[in-house]
């Protein structure tokens, strides 16, 4: 277990410094789409989010995974990036249109609580799928 918390934690960390950076694209691209140019907020997140997780992608695969000998080539690491991802948008989104719509909560706030609930999912999925290493 102890040697797991090791590996995992510098690849975790550089994650969240990614997912950081992820979350303002998400935010400032949902606030113009769906905000100030009053797209449906289906539609401003759908947006909001690709554009992030295509940013996410490049520097996740060139900084927080770079080291690891990767099993799939790089169009496959995208292709499956995109696929765990889906499960990550369901998560958010739900969480951001239960929260937004039933409870209340400012769309902006349910967003971002939407994205730290689908972190877990995120890392976890393409960790042991889209950057599997060798190694592991």
């Amino acid at each position: 277990m102890r040697q797991m918390i090791n590996i995992h934690f510098p690849t975790l960390f550089r994650f969240m410094a990614v997912g950081g950076i992820g979350v303002f694209i998400n935010e400032g691209i949902l606030i113009a789409v769906h905000g100030y140019l009053g797209f449906p907020l289906l539609v401003g997140n759908i947006l909001a989010f690709e554009s992030a997780l295509v940013c996410q992608f490049q520097v996740n695969d060139r900084w927080t995974f770079k080291s690891a000998s990767h099993v799939l080539p790089g169009w496959k690491r995208f292709l499956s990036y995109q696929c765990m991802s889906l499960g990550s948008l369901v998560i958010n989104f739900s969480v951001l249109y239960s929260l937004s719509s039933y409870a209340g909560i400012d769309y902006r706030i349910a967003n971002i609580i939407g994205i730290f609930i689908a972190f877990g999912w995120n890392f976890w999925m393409n960790y042991h799928v889209t950057w599997k290493s060798h190694h592991r």
